[in-house]
């Protein structure tokens, strides 16, 4: 990346001296004398560098931050569809949290207490549970798993026994489908669900877990709660604003 942003900056001097050798109408510079000048910029004022470096990573993330809300706009109707997903929380909550998931996925593990803290704090919270299987047949399997139980508390009760899995495998889904005594996998069902999953996530640019999404941001990885609290909070005061004016 870092090699990236230095040849960006390094054409930025470039155009920007050429620009000031036309506007002075001056006999055409050598490229050997402009790498020249460059150089000797970036010697004498390393500290542009650093600059040019933030200036350009803050303008990736306004420039990424609007092609996600955009993305999120024209794929809402998807992106909220408890097609490929389980819910959690409140069924009805006022704002969404959504979590692409794979059940082997150790950061997916990791936040989860995260997760669960916020369904515990805010009762108008809707946890939405997309099944985005990508480490592998095991993943698949324990996705197939998940979507094929029934709404209810023993929803909740699986989706915990199977991120406490150190390792999926057969054997274990197998213990958790007989402990929990889980009709059959209807893995054409549970495959067309995880197949639409995917599709969103390409068109989204997720691309592994996890991936959460609240209101209009995107979290790629995993994120502190206390960012995921501020999204939220952020997620329902734009509501509370679209709400007082329509009325």
């Amino acid at each position: 990346m870092k090699n990236k942003l230095s040849i960006k900056i390094l054409t930025a001097f470039n155009l920007a001296l050429l620009s000031q050798v036309i506007m002075a109408q001056t006999p055409p510079i050598e490229p050997s004398t402009i790498e020249q000048a460059v150089e000797k910029v970036l010697k004498t004022h390393p500290e542009l560098v650093s600059e040019a470096l933030k200036e350009m990573q803050r303008r990736e993330v306004v420039d990424q931050a609007q092609q996600d809300a955009k993305a999120l706009v024209e794929l809402a109707s998807v992106i909220y569809s408890d097609t490929g997903a389980i819910v959690l929380g409140n069924p009805k909550g006022d704002i969404t949290l959504v979590e692409f998931i794979d059940y082997n996925c150790g950061y997916c593990k990791k936040i989860s207490p995260s997760i669960d803290q916020l369904i515990l704090r805010d009762k108008q919270l809707r946890v939405l549970v997309k099944q985005l299987p990508v480490l592998g047949q095991d993943s698949i399997a324990a996705a197939q798993l998940m979507l094929s139980v029934e709404a209810g508390t023993t929803v909740q009760e699986v989706h915990h026994a199977l991120l406490a899995m150190q390792k999926l495998d057969a054997t274990g889904l197998n213990d958790i489908q007989k402990n929990y005594h889980l009709k059959s996998v209807d893995t054409v069902l549970a495959d067309r669900g995880i197949g639409e999953v995917r599709v969103v996530a390409d068109k989204l640019g997720i691309q592994g877990t996890p991936a959460l999404i609240i209101g209009d941001t995107i979290f790629r990885g995993a994120v502190e709660t206390s960012e995921l609290e501020a999204a939220i909070q952020m997620a329902r005061n734009a509501l509370l604003t679209r709400s007082k004016a329509k009325s």
